[in-house]
């Protein structure tokens, strides 16, 4: 069942509790800061003030699903990260859609993980208590221990009935059923400290870098900037195009690398003029993250193809009406069912349905045929899906094998 004295806990930590200054040494109390501007980004993808965006709703007493909603401007990308003198530090993002410099990028890079730290804290203090009660909830659910015990007979080659039969009789097999559950709740609280632990680290990174710019007047141009190591092992890559993508993004990916657990931050501002496309990554894993970012940039309809495999692997994110008004109700059903199962895709693979079918569209003549013909088939082509208790069961089994998935997902709903 779904812990709803955690539930209160985070509906305390969003909306009552006061919150210090996310700067360093600065104990004043935060006010409601944007991560991403309201006045010349979100203005631009709203009607009447208001976006379209994933919001987790309760769906019967064990889980919760994804509905699609409005939200304001106001609200959107809204966290309690800075008082209102370092939240001023950020005027020149609020006003201008051009960056200048190093340091201008580098802020509003500070501002997205920032966002996501705020997001993710409140499960972080959660897991400092020893006794990890929404932990062990969340693992403890009827349906993963159904998939844990079908694994368990598997491996045993019992039939469901021999097994039973055992398991009254045999204490080994309790123990060993105990012991993965154990492993599971041990798995999913390092998972989430891994994820704080990462966040806290690149925003201290982050303000030290920025405190170097600012002590030795270094200040790169941006006509030659598109790529950056920081001293201390972050690396930064950034994009400006002259296309509007009607889209706010602050995704945070888990990635896997060779077995290695990693992170990228995925940003999107949009504006009138044009669109910023910023992602932050461990400096280790470069070598990856570059081949990924020039394979997206190849062309426009390359970088339509990455933000849109982003928005269905991680649901922060707020859109133009317009956009989710065009697309068919039936396309529209596929893509909400979609965003749950977000083990069924990679955020460096085609979606294979469109989210963007008027820029899409406009961007086709400047493709070859059957590139053309791939990118048509995302608008007309009616996708077919697995059975939803299928999903949902490769979705459980998904949770034995890989609990970052499943954590990233707790996350996104808060």
């Amino acid at each position: 069942m779904i812990n709803t004295n955690f539930e209160k806990l985070l509906l305390k930590y969003f909306n009552k509790t006061e919150h210090k200054c996310y700067k360093q040494d600065c104990n004043k109390i935060a006010i409601g800061s944007h991560a991403i501007s309201r006045n010349i980004s979100l203005a631009s993808i709203s009607v009447d003030g208001n976006m379209k965006y994933f919001k987790s709703k309760r769906s019967g007493k064990e889980s919760k699903t994804l509905i699609l909603d409005d939200i304001g401007m106001y609200e959107a990308s809204k966290f309690q990260g800075f008082c209102l003198e370092h939240d001023g530090g950020f005027e020149f993002l609020g006003k201008n859609s051009y960056k200048y410099n190093v340091k201008q990028i580098l802020m509003q890079c500070y501002r997205s993980i920032c966002y996501s730290l705020f997001k993710i804290k409140p499960l972080a203090d959660q897991f400092n208590n020893d006794s990890f009660d929404f932990v062990r909830e969340l693992v403890m659910k009827p349906s993963v221990i159904e998939t844990l015990l079908t694994e368990v007979v598997a491996e045993s080659n019992d039939s469901i009935e021999v097994f039973t039969e055992k398991l009254g009789k045999d204490r080994t097999l309790i123990e060993c059923l105990r012991g993965r559950l154990e492993e599971l709740i041990d798995e999913e609280v390092l998972r989430f400290s891994y994820e704080y632990d990462k966040f806290y680290d690149l925003k201290q990174t982050l303000e030290q870098t920025l405190e170097i710019l600012e002590e030795t007047k270094t200040n790169e141009p941006l006509v030659k900037f598109e790529s950056l190591s920081d001293p201390f092992g972050v690396g930064f890559f950034y994009k400006r195009i002259d296309m509007n993508i009607p889209v706010a993004l602050l995704n945070q990916h888990l990635i896997d690398i060779r077995g290695n657990a990693t992170f990228l931050f995925f940003t999107v501002i949009p504006y009138e003029d044009g669109t910023e496309i910023y992602w932050i990554f461990d400096n280790k894993y470069r070598h990856v993250f570059l081949n990924e970012w020039e394979k997206m940039l190849m062309n426009e309809i390359e970088i339509i193809n990455r933000i849109e495999s982003s928005m269905m692997h991680c649901e922060q994110w707020f859109i133009d009406p317009k956009v989710i008004n065009r697309i068919p109700p039936e396309r529209l059903k596929i893509i909400t069912e979609d965003i749950y199962f977000i083990h069924e895709r990679n955020p460096f693979k085609d979606y294979d349905l469109s989210i963007f079918d008027e820029l899409r569209l406009n961007l086709l003549e400047n493709l070859d045929e059957q590139k053309k013909l791939r990118e048509k088939n995302k608008i007309n082509s009616i996708a077919t899906r697995e059975p939803s208790h299928v999903r949902d069961k490769k979705l459980r089994e998904s949770v034995l094998k890989s609990p970052s998935k499943i954590i990233e997902r707790q996350i996104r709903q808060t």
